[in-house]
């Protein structure tokens, strides 16, 4: 009895022993299932990211045309609300156009007067006057040319007359003087043409400078008329009917219906982005919604270089600072009853394959 005894009591010591290493050993199994899930789960969400790239720095966008008018004057008509949707043509507002009608009727007088100054014809052949003045001069600088070939040949002939005694000495006298007066006749011809040619070309030029003159006259008054430059939505209009524009004066924004999303992705991010990769966007303004886009544009700058001061990485003091590229995302579809609205927050991932 005292053996078994012995025994029993060794075993039950036995136990006692095992049973905190056997505990230890369950807390080693648990702790390394759990570094293995963490690890695969890791792995697993490295494997599912790796070939995208995420962003909640983003924001639809779209392009914004500043209106502003070219001429000055006050406003007559008024034809548009503030954030009305406006059609390419569609008019915006009026400036009275008293002032650029009465330039237009001036430049017209006076391309009539210097037409009439260039082109007024002639009595007898209907030819104008500039142009029979230069056609005369010309006749008139081959007729004397013609004569003093005649002149100069009988003036040679004379003096060989007068080495063979033929003739007098009065007679190579006379033809000398008519040879001379001859050349002063060609002379005058000459410069009566050069002047007849310079009237005519200021004629010209005094209608071709009427004719422009007409031209910006006409075209100051079609400014007078403001028109939409494209389709959008008219914003933040700043005149009302009565008012006096200045030249250059801004009078609305216009929105581009047309909308695009910019997201600005770190620059670790974009090594292997290109165009044409698939983008799913969800905009904060419709939770629980995806809309499909495509990469269409990076910038070739980042951010930074856009800023009034940008950074300038040569000073004493540097830290180093991830920049972020702007890429540009155009949609794949345009939902209906949907409003894309310029500025609304956005998540962006683009995938790689």
């Amino acid at each position: 009895m005292k053996s078994e005894d012995i025994a029993m009591a060794d075993t039950k010591e036995t136990k006692e022993k095992k049973r905190p290493r056997s505990k230890g050993q369950r807390a080693y199994l648990i702790l390394g299932g759990l570094s293995v899930l963490a690890i695969t789960a890791y792995l697993g969400y490295g494997w599912y990211t790796g070939n995208q790239a995420s962003t909640d720095d983003a924001q639809i966008d779209t392009d914004i045309v500043p209106i502003s008018t070219r001429v000055g004057g006050p406003v007559l008509h008024l034809y548009v609300k503030d954030n009305q949707n406006l059609k390419k043509g569609d008019p915006i507002a009026d400036i009275d156009p008293q002032d650029y009608e009465i330039r237009v009727a001036q430049a017209e007088g006076d391309l009539e007067a210097a037409k009439a100054q260039a082109e007024v014809p002639s009595a007898k052949n209907g030819v104008p006057v500039n142009a029979a003045q230069v056609a005369a001069a010309q006749a008139m600088v081959t007729r004397t040319e013609a004569e003093l070939r005649k002149a100069e040949a009988d003036l040679a002939r004379a003096r060989r007359l007068q080495t063979q005694k033929a003739i007098s000495p009065v007679e190579l006298e006379n033809a000398q003087r008519t040879a001379e007066e001859v050349r002063a006749n060609s002379a005058l011809a000459q410069a009566q043409l050069k002047v007849a040619i310079e009237q005519h070309t200021f004629s010209t030029a005094k209608v071709k400078s009427a004719e422009a003159a007409l031209r910006h006259a006409k075209t100051q008054l079609s400014y007078t008329k403001i028109i939409a430059p494209r389709d959008g939505t008219l914003s933040r209009l700043a005149i009302q009917e009565g008012q006096l524009l200045q030249a250059g004066q801004m009078l609305a924004q216009l929105a581009d219906n047309h909308t695009y999303v910019i997201a600005n992705f770190k620059e670790t991010q974009i090594g292997r982005m290109k165009p044409g990769q698939h983008a799913e966007i969800s905009i904060d303004t419709y939770p629980g919604h995806s809309f499909s886009g495509e990469v269409e544009s990076l910038s070739p700058v980042t951010g930074a270089r856009f800023s009034l001061l940008p950074p300038d990485n040569a000073s004493g003091n540097f830290v180093k600072i991830v920049q972020r590229v702007p890429v540009k995302i155009r949609w794949l579809e345009m939902p209906e009853n949907v409003s894309f609205k310029a500025g609304l927050s956005t998540d962006v991932t683009v995938y790689f394959k």
